[in-house]
């Protein structure tokens, strides 16, 4: 009998101790004389921070869009934007094939979210100079009245 009630006794104080819950790609550890560390990739929980100028999501990977899905029904017409060269050294010319350019705003922002460069389309085709930023990818994206129209991935060689 005091078998069985230990027994019971371990498997309700097991029970809510469990170890990590997702599978994943790939882990390891790492030590050092300061201390030691584990770490996992691929992990399915994550945290999420946001305001009104980026958003950092901490532990998994987003797909960033870059089609021009909503173009037509967000504008109630169909519309052309390109971002041409891509890679890019320098400059990068944005077209937009409207009439009236006068509601296009551009965003240039690396991939912590950070705004680098912002403006108003002025011309069907804009040059936007990105000669001052250091090789990486950016984010470039299109805007209408507010509302998010397309986003480029560039890459930025040297």
């Amino acid at each position: 009998m005091k078998q069985q009630y230990l027994t019971a006794l371990f498997m309700l104080c097991a029970a809510p101790c469990m170890a990590q819950q997702s599978f994943v790609a790939l882990g390891g550890d790492g030590s050092a004389n300061s201390g030691s560390v584990s770490y996992s990739v691929g992990q399915l929980n994550y945290l999420s921070a946001e305001n009104s100028a980026s958003l950092v999501v901490e532990g998994m990977q987003q797909p960033q869009p870059t089609g021009t899905e909503g173009i037509a029904e967000a504008l109630g017409k169909d519309i052309d934007i390109t971002a041409v060269p891509n890679p890019t050294t320098g400059y990068v010319y944005l077209s937009i094939t409207e009439e009236s350019l006068q509601h296009f705003q551009y965003q240039v922002t690396d991939m912590g979210g950070r705004r680098l460069l912002y403006g108003q389309a002025e011309a069907v085709k804009t040059a936007l100079d990105l000669s001052s930023l250091s090789a990486g990818t950016y984010l470039l994206s299109v805007w209408h009245s507010g509302r998010l129209i397309k986003r480029f991935k560039i890459i930025k060689n040297r």
